[in-house]
């Protein structure tokens, strides 16, 4: 083998390689490039646009003056408003619009009501303000529409209170002459319900019986013993002009909001057309329109170019390293470029690290089907060869020994080491030393009978790779060849 070429051959395949094995590395530099990117063009896009308002405000200011700017500025405080506004009004009227949909005080017919009514005799003695206000309060407050709600759900509590109603006789004190007449101390009152049918409304009259009796008992215990006694229950169909009036409340109400929602949106919309005209106005008399970017749209941009450029940049600073480092990568072409035989490589299974599938798919895919050997079928590999190549070994008396050298340090290849040479018992091995840096294991080389190689891929430099063989053969001691771990 002549001396190592100066210029060496480089294998477009091996540097593609090289770069996908540190892909970690490429990957970094590409969101580190897509943020800074993106970043700045953000930045870049941010004061541009302040540069170019602050420009149309002072041409406007000298063009148009003051007042334009304060039109403008006026015309966009009213459609806030306008928007609040319409918001309101448009939450009004789907709550309007719900109630009528679903309300049972809209699907009665005025002139036929069924109305059922339930009239009680109270007997309270003096306590009978009391008991008329509470059961007066009971009824009128919502209180007894919810406990009918809770017994039956066929209406809903908003049209209970108002279908439910609550009626006394007159009991008013008046004086004849220079005497005032004695109140009362009996009493009837009236519990009036308002249903679209006969058949609910008997259902709710029975429910409101019921009630009835169960808060007299309670008020008993609060207020006082009293007798409530039901005198009749009774239903009747009339015509009814107060629903007919509500009814028509209601309706008049929905329409009128409805009416607002839609002025209020034509009055916005005139406000943003003249907002346009005036806007077209100004950016026409200065010349050209202010148009402003969008900072993030163009940061998203300049982020994604900046991802490409970060991969062209970290494959050309990983091909420049692959150029300039001299170390040992393409192992395919090892017997020609370095004189001896590569006797085998050995996948290292011991470093464990973040997605190392991706890892082992790369290398099965550079090294085909040899890749998916398992690492101890590739020591045994390498061990079979080693032991191929002690036995061509001629003149050679049993129990050879045989140095075990490199170039790199001896922890980057200690594992892979001692699995070899546990392969290979029949002969004797050295430590392994590294002969280019060692004077002492220069000088014993002469006592061995032949020398094996053990470099690693990416770590051992090839000039000094090539130094220890001219060592070996100066001095007469046999290669045997090199095993490489990667």
């Amino acid at each position: 083998m002549n001396e190592q070429q100066e210029v060496r051959e480089i294998s477009l395949v091996d540097l593609m390689f090289y770069c996908l094995e540190r892909w970690r590395c490429i990957l970094v530099i590409m969101l580190i490039a897509g943020i800074l990117a993106g970043a700045y063009k953000y930045q870049s896009v941010v004061r541009s646009n302040r540069s170019v308002k602050q420009e149309a405000s002072l041409d406007s200011e000298d063009e148009e003056g003051e007042e334009e700017t304060d039109t403008l500025t006026i015309n966009e405080r009213s459609v806030e408003a306008y928007e609040q506004i319409i918001a309101r009004c448009r939450k009004d009227v789907e709550a309007q619009e719900n109630f009528l949909n679903q309300s049972i005080v809209m699907e009665i017919d005025p002139f036929h009501v069924s109305t059922g009514t339930l009239s009680y005799y109270v007997d309270g003695g003096e306590r009978l303000d009391s008991l008329v206000a509470a059961y007066r309060t009971f009824v009128t407050d919502g209180s007894m529409a919810e406990k009918l709600h809770a017994k039956n759900e066929a209406v809903s509590v908003e049209d209970l209170r108002y279908l439910v109603s609550f009626n006394s006789s007159d009991r008013e004190a008046y004086r004849l002459g220079d005497y005032e007449m004695m109140r009362p101390e009996k009493l009837v009152i009236q519990i009036l319900v308002n249903m679209p049918d006969e058949k609910l409304c008997g259902e709710y009259l029975s429910e409101a019986e019921k009630v009835m009796k169960d808060y007299s008992a309670k008020l008993e215990k609060s207020v006082g013993a009293h007798r409530l006694n039901l005198l009749s229950s009774v239903q009747s169909e009339k015509a009814d002009s107060n629903i007919q009036s509500y009814q028509a409340t209601l309706r008049s109400g929905y329409v009128e909001a409805v009416r607002n929602l839609q002025l209020y949106q034509t009055e916005m919309n005139t406000v943003l057309s003249l907002e346009t005209e005036e806007t077209g106005s100004a950016s026409g008399s200065a010349g050209s329109a202010a148009v402003l970017a969008s900072p993030s749209r163009e940061a998203l941009k300049y982020a994604l170019i900046g991802v490409v450029l970060g991969a062209f940049l970290a494959c050309f600073v990983l091909m420049m390293i692959y150029i300039m480092s001299g170390r040992l990568r393409n192992t395919k072409t090892f017997a020609g470029e370095y004189g001896m035989p590569m006797l085998g490589l050995v996948r290292s299974s011991d470093k464990k690290r973040a997605f190392g599938l991706i890892d082992a798919w790369i290398f099965r895919l550079e090294e085909g089907a040899y890749a998916r050997l398992g690492g101890e079928d590739q020591v045994k590999i390498a061990a079979a060869n080693v032991q191929a190549a002690v036995r061509k070994l001629a003149d050679r008396q049993d129990g050879k020994k045989i140095m075990l050298a490199g170039t790199v340090a001896k922890g980057e290849i200690a594992g892979l080491c001692e699995k070899l040479t546990s392969y290979v018992p029949e002969v004797s091995w050295s430590p392994y030393v590294q002969i280019v840096f060692q004077a002492d294991a220069i000088n014993e080389l002469e006592d061995y009978d032949g020398v094996l190689f053990v470099e690693k891929r990416g770590v051992s430099d090839s000039r000094f790779i090539v130094k220890e063989r001219k060592i070996a053969e100066e001095r007469g001691v046999p290669v045997l060849g090199s095993v490489i771990g990667c």
